[in-house]
């Protein structure tokens, strides 16, 4: 299993350092046997993540409101005002010369965003790969701002559609599974203010089509189908200051027996809820 990845040093400079480059066409961050696309532009977001040649990623993206009554719009909306990649473990042993780490910038009306991936992929064909966020959300008005921040994610674990299970635990670890494959999401700081599970193309529609919706905070959900999780954090930021969101996210080629037993005690739930 690849370890989780430790950069939060070169993060943070990263998103300082966003020049004007503003690439329009899908930009891919690799390492080892991993690759990832992102798309600053279009709703697609981070569409794929491949390890060992395999696409594990249907969509992944992040969508905002200000205030509680607003639509959610995709953060493909905003004005995209730059990206930069750099390779942050060329020089160490072990690391490759591919290009790891892309950070983005966006402005709304009255704050910014700069979104920061780093990619870490696993020795030869592990099945093992590790991508790393940061989230930073500054107010640049003189108000506050009541700021509404989602993540969706729709993973095809092994290039499968139908995964068998999701759930979060804890409030901010969220895992999936299908077969000999699972992978798991860790919200370091700060905690999500809710959360939900579901059939991908719901929890999608209610985030997209719902004015002023807040996610309903079902913690799993049983397949076999598509399914897809989601984040929210509501935060009221006063102006001139910065939230930032870190996150780490794996997929391992495991039996997953750990992440089973949370599900074990839900099957029956989601059984009786299909029916």
């Amino acid at each position: 299993m690849s370890q989780p990845v430790k950069m939060v040093g070169a993060i943070a400079a990263a998103l300082v350092a966003v020049a004007g480059s503003a690439q329009a066409a899908p930009i891919q961050i690799s390492d080892r046997n991993s690759s990832a696309l992102i798309d600053p532009v279009s709703p697609a977001g981070m569409f794929n993540w491949t390890i060992d040649g395999v696409t594990n990623l249907n969509r992944q993206w992040f969508y905002f409101r200000v205030g509680d009554a607003a639509a959610n719009q995709g953060i493909d909306t905003l004005n995209f005002t730059g990206s930069q990649l750099s390779d942050t473990n060329g020089a160490l042993p072990g690391g490759d010369l591919a290009n790891d780490t892309l950070a983005l910038q966006y402005l709304g009306n009255g704050f910014r965003l700069e979104i920061t991936y780093v990619i870490r992929g696993g020795v030869g064909l592990s099945g093992t790969s590790d991508i790393a966020e940061i989230i930073k959300i500054t107010n640049t008005s003189t108000a506050a701002l009541p700021f509404r921040f989602f993540q969706y994610s729709n993973f095809q674990l092994n290039g499968q559609v139908n995964n068998d299970y999701v759930q979060v635990l804890g409030g901010n670890t969220a895992q999936q599974g299908v077969g000999a494959f699972s992978m798991s999401e860790t919200v370091a700081t700060p905690l999500p203010t809710r959360l939900e599970t579901g059939l991908a193309a719901t929890v999608q529609n209610n985030i997209e089509t719902i004015a002023g919706y807040n996610l309903n905070n079902n913690p799993a959900f049983i397949g076999p189908a598509n399914l897809a999780w989601a984040f929210q954090w509501n935060f009221n930021i006063l102006p001139g200051r910065s939230i930032l969101i870190s996150k780490d996210k794996n997929v391992v080629p495991t039996p997953g027996a750990m992440v089973l037993v949370g599900v074990a005690g839900l099957l029956g739930t989601g059984r009786r809820r299909r029916r």
